[in-house]
């Protein structure tokens, strides 16, 4: 808003000799002074016709603030729109992919599992719902010592954007292709996870069975080790790693659980 200048003048005062003169710059004062009352006025009646707090900092010109942020770890939980809320930021992080099993022979190791996919979105108030529904997905199962992992599930905030889960690693007896990663989508920014790695003969070296990170960095992938069940995916969305046989059975890891999070503004 662009105020009226009110000049003063220095020829104004009540000791003047000029009646006419004194009597015609009182009258300018007092048309400058109405017309700063009426900016003023206006000003304000726009304060008063705000819908909300946030329309009336936009008024006001003052930046939104960063007040409270909802981190979601599990389930289904529902996201309730705040009174006064300029605009949110979400992020999810789908569940990580389960490390396969191995137990068919010596020197075999199960497929590490495929991380959890990312995405994240600015959102206005005006595009929110009163509430939201919130799923955070599940972390994959780990492959037992003859079985594959199982996948991670889906996190999603409403209908706005998603991250599917990381696939599971496959049973070291099988062989086969890496576990798949899961993905955003629907947001501003959306990531893939990393796959998880082969499945197969390993020997002492070890250079297959690891779990994929997940996309965003919110959590990484298990490292296999010789003759171990896999380790666990580790933060939110990694995969868990294969387990690796020497002289006995070796159960994969369980994947990272899933990952939702709300950073409000107001």
């Amino acid at each position: 808003m662009v105020w009226p200048a009110v000049q003063s003048k220095a020829n104004v005062d009540q000791s003047t000799d000029d009646p006419k003169l004194a009597r015609s710059d009182f009258a300018d004062n007092v048309d400058k002074f109405n017309q700063l009352q009426a900016h003023v006025s206006s000003f304000a009646q726009g304060l008063l016709d705000d819908a909300d707090a946030a329309a009336a900092r936009i008024t006001l010109g003052a930046a939104s603030t960063l007040r409270s942020v909802q981190v979601y770890v599990s389930g289904t939980p529902t996201w309730t729109k705040p009174t006064d809320l300029a605009f949110i930021v979400v992020q999810v992080v789908g569940g990580g992919g389960g490390g396969g099993g191995s137990s068919s022979s010596n020197f075999k190791i199960g497929g590490g599992g495929g991380g959890g996919g990312y995405a994240t979105e600015l959102l206005a108030e005006s595009a929110l719902s009163g509430t939201e529904a919130v799923t955070v997905g599940a972390a994959g199962a780990k492959g037992t010592t003859s079985t594959s992992g199982g996948a991670g599930g889906a996190s999603s905030f409403g209908s706005l954007l998603s991250a599917t889960g990381g696939g599971g690693g496959i049973e070291g007896g099988t062989g086969g292709s890496p576990a798949a990663s899961g993905i955003g989508s629907g947001g501003d920014l959306n990531l893939a996870g990393q796959r998880g790695g082969r499945s197969g003969g390993d020997t002492r070296g070890i250079t297959n069975g690891f779990g994929g990170a997940a996309g965003g960095g919110l959590g990484a992938g298990g490292v296999p080790d010789f003759n171990t069940a896999g380790e666990d995916g580790q933060g939110h969305g990694g995969g868990g790693a294969g387990g690796h046989r020497d002289s006995g059975s070796r159960a994969g890891g369980d994947g990272g659980i899933g990952l939702v999070i709300v950073w409000e503004y107001f």
